[in-house]
């Protein structure tokens, strides 16, 4: 068990992961960042989308173990993932937007946990025990050695004489017929975030932390929930598009609002992992073959659940959760007018 000092100097290594990414990535200079240093080695592109992927599942999986019983921690392939859509074929502005938005918010969460918090314990699938300790040891490191590895990158790219990049992005996949249908949800969801912005900005000061009825969500808990569950919607595709028969963790939202305390978590840092997670997840599924959208996995509450099912729900999600906020803006307007 760590003692709260040695834990307060891992947490902010933790804070300071995403920083070390960025500036790791930026000092690249732009002819080398596709560049891999061998056939089966990533290039810089490619660590930083896989880094996105990993924030993902790691926001994920502190927030499974401080606010679930008994938590079952999936493991994803990271590989598969890499494949699913070549991540040369993603921006990787987008994937470093994700990586600092969820380890910012994150950083709200976990520097307010309980040593009862720290003590949680789950089962990882392939390793079986894995307590929240665990998952911080493993989450400081992760952006601090892959920093060094774009590092490495760069001056393994230096050393070969800064030749060009073999790597480019794929042609953008055209639609074919039976999935021209999808193209509104897509774009419904590609949009969703600035309708939420939109919403929020739209709540008086006095108003953001105001509930309608007991028992109902206030206007910061909504946006609290929706970088939570838009977040476990950006693993959820993926987890679908690349592993085979996936299963999809349910997670229970009014348990999180409450165990991760929402009214005490940064609103502003909630909105950045929505727009993150939504921005980077639109270009990833508008490179989805038709082969990818028929691709299922099992919902472990609601049973089968594939990439369309998984595309109605969430092209919506976030147009319904703004309408909330507009609604309870009224409500607040009519009660203290």
């Amino acid at each position: 068990m760590l003692t709260s000092s040695d834990r307060s100097v891992l947490l902010d290594r933790l804070a300071a992961g995403a920083g070390k990414i960025s500036a790791a990535w930026r000092d690249l200079p732009p002819a080398a960042r596709a560049w891999r240093p061998g056939p089966a080695a990533w290039s810089a592109h490619e660590i930083l989308c896989h880094c996105a992927d990993a924030e993902a599942n790691s926001y994920a999986r502190i927030r499974f173990l401080v606010a679930e019983a008994e938590p079952v921690i999936r493991a994803f392939d990271e590989s598969r993932w890499a494949q699913a859509v070549d991540y040369h074929a993603l921006p990787a502005e987008t994937a470093l937007s994700v990586v600092e938005a969820l380890r910012a918010h994150t950083d709200t969460l976990v520097r307010r946990l309980s040593e009862t918090a720290w003590e949680q314990v789950g089962t990882h699938t392939e390793t079986g025990p894995y307590t929240a300790e665990q998952w911080l040891h493993i989450n400081v490191e992760h952006l601090e050695a892959h920093a060094a590895q774009i590092e490495s990158n760069q001056n393994q790219w230096w050393a070969a004489g800064a030749p060009a990049s073999s790597a480019s992005a794929p042609a953008l996949v055209q639609p074919e017929r039976s999935a021209h249908d999808r193209s509104a949800y897509i774009e419904q969801y590609a949009a969703g975030a600035a309708r939420l912005r939109a919403a929020w900005a739209s709540v008086p000061p006095e108003a953001r932390h105001w509930r309608p009825a007991p028992g109902e969500w206030s206007a910061h808990e909504v946006v609290c929930h929706t970088a939570d569950s838009e977040t476990n919607a950006y693993t959820r595709i993926r987890f679908l598009v690349a592993q085979d028969d996936p299963v999809l963790q349910a997670y229970h939202q009014e348990h999180w609002a409450s165990a991760l305390d929402y009214p005490a978590l940064s609103a502003e840092s909630a909105m950045a992992a929505v727009e993150a997670v939504r921005g980077h997840t639109a270009a990833f599924i508008r490179r989805l073959p038709e082969v990818a959208w028929r691709r299922a996995g099992t919902h472990s509450e609601s049973g089968p659940y594939s990439g369309d099912d998984w595309l109605r729900i969430y092209s919506v999600h976030l147009d319904d959760h703004a309408r909330q906020i507009e609604e309870n803006v009224a409500s607040f307007r009519r009660e203290h007018s």
